[in-house]
């Protein structure tokens, strides 16, 4: 059950963050077949204890077992994504966000609601964030085409 509420609050994040940001064209699910749906083709998501089901517009329904998704991302590429070494992501033990990518990315952080907590452009390769002064939760950090989600303790 805890793993569905993450994965419903993940999909409800991405969701919100490209309706805030970018277009996209695909919903990649990494599982154990790492599957790729054209956004087009989808009419609905829903999950149940068990599955997450993607109903997609000719009237099939996709069920992918909860226990094997690891992630889900929205992307303007069907092919693998390679991730780039300019764009990483990590939390510090003191509450420090660190990221390293290249000097003028854009960085997007959003709270488990979808709502955008914080926007910054970067000036250099590595920008520290201190997120001490934000609730403790879950949140979504976005950088260029990475994203990732962070525990704030």
């Amino acid at each position: 059950m805890k793993k569905l509420r993450l994965m419903l609050a993940a999909l409800v994040v991405a969701l919100a963050t490209a309706a805030n940001a970018d277009t996209y064209t695909y919903l990649k699910v990494n599982d154990s077949n790492s599957n790729t749906y054209e956004i087009a083709d989808i009419s609905k998501i829903t999950f149940d204890e068990t599955y997450m089901n993607i109903a997609l517009t000719g009237g099939e329904v996709v069920q992918l077992p909860l226990a094997s998704l690891t992630t889900m991302e929205l992307t303007n590429t069907s092919g693998i994504i390679l991730p780039s070494s300019k764009e990483q992501v990590e939390l510090t033990g003191d509450g420090t966000l660190r990221i390293n990518a290249q000097a003028g990315a854009r960085i997007f952080l959003y709270n488990i609601k979808g709502q955008l907590e914080k926007t910054i452009s970067t000036t250099a390769d590595q920008t520290d964030i201190d997120l001490r002064s934000l609730p403790r939760g879950v949140y979504v950090v976005r950088v260029n085409s990475t994203s990732k989600k962070i525990v704030n303790q």
